[in-house]
């Protein structure tokens, strides 16, 4: 057996933080473990200085065998097992279905797409050096209590193999998955555990299902703070991967602008409302009208009102950044903007005219501004001197004296489809848009 004083402290010091007295019930399980190793069952490389920049995901198919010896995945030895076991190691095939596998696959692509490291759960085979994590077994198949474990040393382990043990915990526990691959491959580059809940090192619980290596000096720690164990009180999970392995081909966030629609005529402070979404996470969103930042928004809902002063045709434009400072391509559209815009009962001839969004064309064609109501309610939430009418099965609040009359309403659209039916079909599609914004 392969155990040196490192092993020896590392096991204990794993152990114990089983029962650290901060845990709450929701982060007492099996703890992710660094397995230190001595130098000379690793070949450890300098920034920049490692073999390969794959990581090979491996479900085993048909089970894997891991002899003791020093890390070398092109031959399937491991430091872990001669340290934890002794003897040739069987670890049983990744036991759930191809769409559990794929999630898991894509979601530890997105974890590491910041930096130039490739994720294949394709074989490079032999004589290719690669990192290889097998995710798949259990951890007493290696004679270990972990969720997963990996060798650990102050730098990176060039062909290291690092075990996440998916079969344990039942699917429940594939949920975490992700971030546990995500931490034992990094333990074999050389970081350490992280006292910071957003970070893939992290050992706390309830943290959100979407963790990054984040861009900040963290603590180390499991539950609690404490120096880190290649020096220092901090790390930087982000700049140490960038160091090692230089940055990736990152995606920037996807922007739409869900309000106002491109060619709307709009009143003054109009409302502005953007969609933003990211492969990791949107910190940032940029109201722009005319080319000038009228706001910046860090946190959703992403919707403002336009600032006074704006009349006539303007230019509406919206882009987002996200926690990797990757930054959109700009959403523009153009609007004009029209201080006489109707409030209720105002004339119209299509919903954007209305700041209701629903214009309602009475018998004759004539079109007013209208709100959505509740047929036959207890208590009428139409404005003043008007009335919830029926408009098809639909209701619509009506001016008292306007004349529509139940059933003689309908949306601007065109008078050719029978009144009622028109209404509906494009109240329907009316009320799908705003449901998606």
């Amino acid at each position: 057996m392969y155990f040196g004083p490192a092993h020896l402290l590392l096991l204990l010091t794993s152990s114990l933080m089983l029962w650290a007295p901060r845990a709450t019930a929701a982060e007492v399980r099996k703890p992710n473990k660094m397995f230190r190793v001595d130098s000379s069952m690793v070949d450890v490389a300098e920034p920049n200085q490692h073999t390969s920049n794959i990581i090979f995901l491996n479900k085993c198919e048909g089970g894997c065998t891991v002899y003791p010896g020093n890390d070398d995945s092109r031959s399937n030895t491991s430091s872990v097992v001669a340290g934890t076991l002794g003897q040739t190691a069987f670890i049983s095939e990744f036991a759930y279905g191809q769409q559990e596998w794929d999630e898991i696959v894509d979601c530890v692509t997105r974890v590491y797409e910041p930096y130039g490291i490739v994720i294949t759960d394709q074989d490079p085979g032999g004589n290719v050096s690669h990192f290889e994590a097998i995710v798949a077994g259990t951890d007493d198949e290696i004679n270990t209590s972990a969720g997963g474990i990996a060798p650990a040393s102050c730098g990176v382990i060039n062909n290291a193999i690092t075990f996440s043990f998916a079969n344990q915990g039942g699917a429940s526990g594939l949920s975490q998955m992700c971030w546990t691959v995500a931490q034992e491959t990094a333990h074999a580059f050389g970081l350490d555990h992280e006292f910071l809940c957003s970070d893939p090192m992290t050992y706390l619980s309830d943290c959100g299902f979407d963790k990054t290596f984040q861009d900040i000096n963290a603590p180390c720690g499991e539950f609690e703070a404490r120096d880190c164990s290649c020096g220092g009180s901090s790390q930087n999970s982000h700049q140490f991967l960038l160091g090692h392995f230089g940055a990736g081909e990152t995606s920037p966030p996807d922007v739409q602008i869900n309000r106002p629609a491109d060619g709307a005529t709009v009143q003054p402070n109009f409302p502005f409302e953007v969609g933003a979404v990211d492969d990791t996470e949107v910190v940032k969103v940029e109201f722009i009208i005319n080319d000038v930042v009228v706001s910046e928004l860090t946190s959703r809902p992403w919707v403002i009102n336009a600032p006074d002063g704006l009349v006539g045709r303007v230019r509406v434009e919206a882009r987002a950044t996200d926690n990797l400072g990757t930054e959109s391509n700009s959403e523009v559209v153009e609007v004009i903007i029209d201080n006489t815009l109707g409030d209720f009962a105002g004339a119209c001839s299509r919903n954007e005219d209305c700041l209701s969004e629903l214009c309602v064309l009475d018998a004759d064609g004539a079109g007013t501004c209208s709100e959505n109501c509740v047929l036959d309610a207890e208590q009428d939430s139409c404005p003043d001197s008007s009335e919830c009418v029926a408009a098809g099965n639909q209701g619509v609040c009506w001016p008292k004296s306007g004349g529509g009359g139940d059933g003689g309403l309908c949306n601007a659209a065109g008078p050719s489809t029978p009144l009622s039916a028109l209404f509906l079909l494009l109240f329907a599609a009316w009320r799908r848009r705003r449901q998606t914004r």
